[in-house]
């Protein structure tokens, strides 16, 4: 055993094994590598990796702007782009339907070796972690995202190399400086997924055990906890490249995620321990998250030492926290009222956490095995310790098989299908379909059709079908030629008898440059004025966060080494001199994004507005002509003024109506609206919602303004006649009660609802 615990200790022995199981789990993938995968959520996310691809291949060029989805979007600042991370070379080199597998892969063995390292800092002997490594490592949640086509949530596999690095950073290891930051920038800028939001909100959990066993270090405590935030403040500006963009990106758009998740424990066993079976090309919970039911005496018997303890509790109150809603309050419902949390909505993923802090005692079982045994004395009991040491990989072992047997059947169940035919024809827009986009920009055709985790800026007036993309706003003014294209630069040869407005059927970025000219909004479209005569004008894209972003990346990549270099020779980073170097070097990040911000001018984008679903503004200024109008006080700062209701129903028989509020002061997050529909025989159809007209909390809402709260309804089954509307206020999350009304002013009540009108339906 001796031997086994030497080879487990060796970085190649160790990276040999962990290749091993991967190509054992991808098997099946790699033999398909060159087919795409047709699933819904896989279509879009592989259509950004084979536009980012094609960008660099064939054009030459940083994948800054892809405009063969939704009129175009902001590559860099997109949350579910992946080229700024380290995978995206192999997509470089073996193209991007290839590398989908490839990338898995090596995740896959990244992951395992970073949890080998946390694992290791919490075990007495290295075979333990290697063998634990792999329980996570090969878990279900990869299986299940590499059938969705989410290579993104991939990154959780750094979320262990992120843990390892704090757990450094607390023992001012000067590794820590390189680890963490490398880690922080390589999950984001491979796409923003839970696993940086969730893994940030864990690093506090293992600082928090860090210090903990450390508590009698005194002052020391304090130093060790500037340590971690130097690294992680470093992290922050090394990924800065991404983060910016985001931050611009985010600061147009907004990303609401409402309602109330939640997850029976039932149904946490099932995706923790029943196969995944994939279903009409789809997966459901079951074995999303899948490690197996021959984990758990390996998980019991670490329970034997003590000083393990803190990770059961870890596991427990992940479990707890994914139940979500299902039990009313917990973990999950006070994690979603911080800022950085409030957009999550998959509480089912903190099983990961689960999953890794179990496998902390999964590998504390070797160590009762192996250490215990070796301490006793008697040759009775040391006779018997290479056969349950064996015994234990034996069993480990047999954990291995149903992780890798999941993931065939996994693979076995995609929906693949070949490569797409290339056309070779100039670019144009077309209506597209979202659910095919990974066919169109192939075809050389962009997809208008639209669908993204959050609210991009989408022109009004893009079409899909120009005969000639480049055009003037009035055409007898002269005209235009296009004489290159490419993804982020537009050659025209424009001739105007008079000044005039260029016109590019792409959604307008203040990345966008011209040679002559001013660059324009018209209505979101991507615009250029233009003097009189005749111009050659090339259009280019290359917004200041993408170059800020860059140079405050380079900036913190220098401080980064420095420090490095520094602590390595016995420097420290506090106390006299040391501490005005690492002052400067955490400042030079911040000190060159105010000089980018202060040199390169940009117009600033406009200010968000929040729209309904239909396409209208979410503020008012008044009720419209016909309204029914209202006076309802609430127990809250919040009014009901007016409503319309459905006069006719569209050919598909939905209804459409529309509520109007006034939000007065501060009012909880988990205050919705409910709506019931009441049939002249007394059915009900319940229409609540979390957020008005589908964009805005109650609590983030414009105070002392009419809002507009827009949303619809399935009629085309119902009985006819006249029905009446019901509406009010209560709390969706929480004790579920509705929201007493404080002065109705002569409207028709009951049981804290409001009836808001009638319509009928002939």
């Amino acid at each position: 055993m001796l031997h086994a615990r030497c080879l487990a200790a060796r970085t190649p022995t160790r990276l040999a094994f962990f290749s091993i199981l991967a190509l054992a789990a991808l098997w099946g993938a790699l033999g398909a590598a060159g087919h795409v995968n047709e699933f819904r959520d896989a279509q879009f996310l592989f259509a950004y990796q084979r536009v980012a691809v094609d960008t660099v291949r064939r054009f030459g060029q940083l994948p800054l702007w892809n405009p063969f989805y939704c009129g175009g979007m902001y590559a860099l600042g997109a949350l579910q782009e992946g080229f700024a991370s380290p995978p995206f070379l192999l997509g470089l080199v073996f193209g991007a339907a290839r590398s989908q597998a490839l990338i898995a892969y090596l995740m896959l063995v990244v992951g395992m070796e970073g949890g080998y390292r946390f694992l290791r800092q919490r075990s007495a002997s290295a075979l333990g972690p290697a063998l634990a490594a792999p329980l996570t490592g090969l878990g279900g949640l990869y299986a299940a995202s590499f059938f969705r086509g989410w290579l993104l949530v991939f990154t959780f596999a750094l979320v262990p190399w992120l843990l390892h690095g704090v757990q450094r950073a607390v023992r001012r290891d000067p590794w820590a400086l390189i680890i963490l930051p490398v880690t922080v920038a390589w999950m984001i800028g491979m796409g923003i997924s839970y696993a940086p939001i969730l893994g940030a909100l864990f690093c506090v959990v293992e600082l928090a055990w860090e210090l903990a066993r450390r508590h009698r270090d005194g002052r020391q405590l304090a130093s060790r906890a500037l340590w971690v935030g130097v690294a992680g403040v470093l992290a922050l500006a090394l990924a800065a490249v991404r983060l910016w963009p985001l931050a611009d990106s985010m600061a147009q758009s907004q990303r609401v995620m409402a309602g109330a998740p939640g997850n029976s424990l039932d149904a946490l066993g099932g995706a923790l321990f029943m196969r995944a079976r994939p279903s009409g090309f789809n997966l459901l919970l079951p074995g999303t998250f899948f490690v197996g039911v021959r984990v758990l005496p390996l998980v019991f018997l670490g329970l034997v030492r003590l000083r393990l303890l803190p990770a059961a509790i870890v596991a427990a109150a992940s479990v707890w926290t994914a139940t979500g809603y299902r039990y009313g309050a917990g973990p999950f419902v006070w994690l979603r009222e911080l800022p950085g949390l409030a957009m999550t909505r998959y509480p089912e993923r903190f099983l990961f956490f689960a999953c890794l802090y179990g496998s902390v005692l999964a590998a504390g079982a070797v160590d009762v095995i192996l250490v215990r045994c070796a301490r006793r004395k008697s040759g009775k009991y040391r006779k018997y310790r290479s056969w349950a040491a064996l015994a234990a990989l034996a069993l480990f072992a047999a954990c291995y098989e149903p992780l890798i047997v999941n993931f065939h059947a996994v693979q076995a169940g995609m929906w693949l299908a070949p490569p797409p035919a290339e056309v070779d024809q100039p670019f144009a827009q077309a209506r597209g379909n979202r659910w095919l986009a990974l066919y169109w920009s192939p075809l050389g055709r962009g997809t208008l059709s639209c669908m993204e985790g959050y609210s991009l800026p989408q022109s009004q007036r893009l079409r899909g079908d120009l005969g000639q993309e480049e055009h003037l706003a009035d055409p007898k003014a002269g005209s235009v030629r296009r004489t290159y294209w490419s993804p982020g630069r537009i050659d025209l040869t424009v001739h105007l008898d008079r000044p005039g407005r260029l016109l590019v059927n792409q959604n307008w970025h203040a990345g966008w440059r011209a040679s002559v000219g001013d660059v324009v909004s018209d209505e979101g479209l991507l615009a250029v004025d233009l003097p009189a005569g005749a111009h050659e004008v090339r259009l280019r894209f290359l917004p200041r966060s993408a170059t800020g972003g860059a140079a405050v990346s380079c900036a913190a990549l220098a401080a980064m080494i420095v420090l490095f270099r520094r602590t390595r020779r016995g420097a420290r980073l506090w106390g006299g001199r040391h501490t005005r170097v690492t002052l400067v070097c955490l400042a030079s990040p911040l000190l060159v994004a105010l000089m980018v911000r202060a040199l390169v001018p940009e117009p600033a984008p406009p200010p968000f507005a929040a729209m309904n679903a239909n396409g209208a503004p979410l503020v008012a200024d008044e009720l419209p002509a016909g309204a029914n109008h209202l006076q309802v006080d609430f127990r809250l700062p919040v009014q009901l003024l007016g409503s319309t209701l459905p006069r006719t129903l569209d050919p598909a028989g939905i209804g459409d109506f529309e509520l109007y509020w006034k939000v007065n002061g501060p009012v909880p997050r988990a205050v919705g609206v409910f709506v019931h529909l009441e049939s002249p025989t007394g059915r009900r159809i319940p229409a609540e919602h979390a957020v008005l007209g589908a964009s805005t909390f109650f609590a983030n809402a414009p105070r002392g303004r009419l809002l507009r709260d827009a949303f619809s309804v399935d009629l085309s089954r119902v009985e006819k006649g006249q029905w009446r509307v019901h509406a009010g206020l209560w709390n969706m999350t929480g004790d579920r009660r509705r929201i007493p009304i404080a002065a109705a002013n002569g409207a028709d009540t009951h049981d804290e609802s409001v009836v808001v009108g009638t319509f009928t339906i002939e």
